[in-house]
């Protein structure tokens, strides 16, 4: 009998670290990537949201789900996520062209100018399709 027991207390816990692994800020993180390679959008967004549910600092998480939002015309959302992100990391470049992007959509050129310089100064290669939309839309060269 106690050897059952120890058999069933090995399975068990194997069981409940498996389970807790799955629920890590970095796997809710994994899987919200490989919902948004496949185009997925509603389906990534919980998959961030639980990522950031389990650590609220996960930097690269608002980011992506920012991306998610304004792929979806939510523009203030992709606007506060990636802002979020700056916030726990101001290197983050990336979140500053999704900012950008939704700062443009919202008609605030001198914002997303300075959202796209700002990646520009960390080296970050902001699309050139957006750059010359951004040109056309507020009148300016940079």
């Amino acid at each position: 009998m106690p050897k059952l027991f120890a058999t069933l207390l090995v399975i068990v816990s194997l069981s409940l670290a498996a389970h807790a692994l799955a629920d890590t800020a970095e796997s809710h993180y994994a899987n919200g990537v490989e919902l948004l390679k496949k185009k997925q959008l509603d389906q990534a967004i919980p998959e961030f949201t639980r990522a950031l549910e389990i650590n609220s600092r996960f930097a690269e998480a608002y980011a992506l789900r920012g991306i998610v939002y304004g792929a979806k015309g939510q523009f203030n959302k992709a606007i506060v996520d990636s802002t979020m992100a700056l916030e726990i990391n101001p290197r983050l470049a990336p979140a500053y062209q999704t900012r950008a992007i939704g700062y443009f959509a919202k008609r605030r050129f001198n914002q997303a100018w300075d959202d796209v310089h700002q990646a520009q100064s960390l080296g970050f290669k902001v699309d050139p399709k957006f750059l010359e939309k951004l040109r056309r839309g507020s009148g300016r060269q940079n």
